[in-house]
């Protein structure tokens, strides 16, 4: 379980991009490029076979929106705010907190 200082944490932050990223403008969702590898050794190896580096993850309508709110420019509660007046879903404030510590710990965002 989560302590108070974790959450008063995560509402403070202002996540950025950490990841080369596609907009697929026919269904408006994001693709992300996560890196198969974190040394050189495997890119290298990737390459050597001509695989690509990388593995594409398409993010839903939601997990989109939030990815291109994630500029540094918008907190936690920004987003959040603009989600729930966006989509009308219930828990957008636990699926925002759970969707924001996967990208970090993927390496995906920093703040």
């Amino acid at each position: 379980m989560k302590s108070k200082k974790e959450k008063i944490e995560i509402e403070k932050i202002k996540p950025i991009r950490n990841a080369e990223w596609t907009e697929k403008k026919e269904k408006g969702t994001v693709e992300i490029k996560l890196p198969k590898f974190r040394r050189k050794l495997g890119n290298w190896f990737c390459r050597l076979l001509h695989r690509s580096t990388y593995i594409p993850v398409n993010l839903d309508e939601i997990g989109s929106f939030v990815w291109e709110k994630c500029d540094g420019e918008h907190s936690f509660e920004e987003i959040l705010s603009q989600m729930e007046e966006k989509f009308d879903e219930q828990n957008l404030d636990k699926r925002l907190r759970k969707f924001l510590y996967q990208l970090e710990r993927s390496g995906l965002i920093t703040h």
